[in-house]
């Protein structure tokens, strides 16, 4: 569905931030930051049942902590690195979708928005065997919080 005013097929839009490593220099260990790297168009939704019991937001009481499991997929015209963040997904409205404002204890993700991993890309293909999309598999990350470089 090709959007005339955007010029894009997609009505959503979501902030992909990159990673890179820094070694501590006191303790000789490797530190990942994330840095903002674009904003995309795609479209997102929640994978709505992940088993015959499940939704697509689940929380797991594991020992005494609690974790939020939730899986969207996102689909964009190009695959998305396995070691990017994807937050901010926001609607045609501009309203970010994902927020982190009705987790308790929770670090409130970037500027408020849940932060998820990329857990891979799958190519939608047409009829030609030709990709004409991917769908990409983000999940919520437990922690809310990153290291972010300036």
């Amino acid at each position: 569905m090709f959007n005339c005013v955007t010029g894009s097929r997609y009505n959503m839009t979501a902030d992909v931030y990159t990673s890179s490593g820094v070694r501590d220099s006191a303790t000789g260990t490797m530190k990942k930051t994330y840095s903002y790297s674009e904003t995309i168009n795609c479209f997102a939704r929640s994978v709505i049942r992940t088993g015959l019991s499940d939704n697509s937001t689940v929380k797991e009481k594991k020992s005494n902590i609690i974790s939020t499991r939730e899986t969207v997929k996102l689909r964009h015209s190009t695959p998305i690195d396995t070691e990017s963040l994807i937050t901010n997904i926001k609607n045609s409205a501009g309203l970010v979708v994902w927020s982190e404002s009705d987790e308790a204890n929770s670090g409130g993700g970037i500027n408020g928005a849940t932060i998820f991993q990329v857990e891979g890309n799958t190519p939608i293909l047409n009829q030609d065997g030709l990709v004409i999309e991917y769908e990409v598999v983000i999940c919520r990350v437990d922690i809310q919080k990153v290291a972010l470089s300036a």
